[in-house]
């Protein structure tokens, strides 16, 4: 039970600390929609302009990307982001065992 207490805690440590992550300029290809969440599905929040830089946070594995964007956080699709370098984004590593609401934790 010890055990699995430490790997919580540690767990929640870095779900904390992932907010808080650098951020990678990216430049926005092709105008687009700023949602609430990592699904066409969401509402959407804004419409980023075709050749804007923004802040990615993070990559999800889905493809979805966590951004901010005129003092605006949001999710938008990783297809139409390029890094500096003109390569898409990369997901971050999976935290095993943990997932965030939206992907039924």
């Amino acid at each position: 039970m010890r055990h699995v207490m430490r790997a919580l805690s540690a767990a929640a440590m870095l779900m904390v600390a992932a907010p808080h992550a650098k951020a990678d300029p990216a430049l926005v290809v092709t105008d687009l929609n700023m949602r609430t969440a990592p699904s066409r599905s969401y509402a959407v929040i804004d419409v980023i302009p075709g050749g804007a830089v923004i802040n990615a946070r993070y990559c999800i594995s889905n493809g979805w990307c966590r951004v901010v964007w005129d003092g605006r956080r949001g999710w938008v699709s990783g297809r139409y982001l390029r890094t500096e370098r003109f390569d898409r984004l990369a997901p971050p590593p999976p935290v095993f065992g943990l997932l965030p609401p939206y992907l039924g934790g």
